[in-house]
């Protein structure tokens, strides 16, 4: 696999029987870099068995939503110790109570 001239590197997409199941199963390549994740997938064709089906997809940004999930578990956690100094609340006290209508000195 090549992108400009540049060798990206082999995939190895696998088509596995398993004898215990009596069937068969695929294996998908996995590709993962920091702006995308490319899956290869290796298949054959229903109506003629000798005819190969490579899918490929191409999933953008899908590195950075795991690193978004980390963020904000890194931030819950901080948000969470308790912090070394202790909150001191203001005191407040009762100096009188007023009348229904009281007079207000000038």
């Amino acid at each position: 696999m090549s992108k400009d001239g540049e060798s990206l590197g082999e995939m190895h997409p696998e088509r596995r029987f398993y004898i215990a199941k009596q069937q068969t199963d695929t294996e998908v390549a996995i590709r993962h870099r920091l702006n995308e994740d490319l899956y290869v997938n290796f298949r054959v064709d229903e109506d003629n068995d000798k005819r190969v089906i490579l899918d490929s997809f191409v999933n953008p940004l899908t590195t950075w939503v795991w690193m978004g999930y980390w963020v904000v578990l890194l931030g819950t956690l901080i948000c969470l110790t308790p912090a070394k100094t202790r909150m001191v609340w203001p005191r407040m006290e009762v100096v009188g109570i007023a009348g229904k209508h009281a007079k207000v000195e000038e």
